[in-house]
């Protein structure tokens, strides 16, 4: 569960520099993009919608984001869905 938020924050915290240093002034910080980051690819990994929306939504204290984190998980998850099985769902 934290190695899963760990890497996703960490890959989105990249792009996020990235597009700061490419469109200075046109994007969001990139605590935004480790935030969504993190969601992605925890919603992937653990393909639990609800749940994971409220656990970084009540995390990071913004009720503003959660539109995003909700269509976040929900593309992170059935993306998940269309490539493999749930991690806990292998035997």
């Amino acid at each position: 569960f934290v190695p899963t938020l760990l890497a996703g924050s960490a890959f989105g915290r990249i792009v996020g520099h990235i597009l700061n240093s490419a469109f200075a002034g046109y994007v969001t910080d990139s605590g935004t993009y480790a935030l969504v980051g993190a969601s992605a690819l925890l919603g992937g990994m653990s393909r639990m919608t609800i749940a994971g929306t409220v656990i970084i939504l009540e995390a990071s204290g913004y009720p503003q984001f959660l539109l995003p984190l909700m269509i976040t998980f929900a593309a992170a998850r059935y993306t998940g869905n269309a490539i493999n099985e749930p991690m806990y769902d292998m035997h």
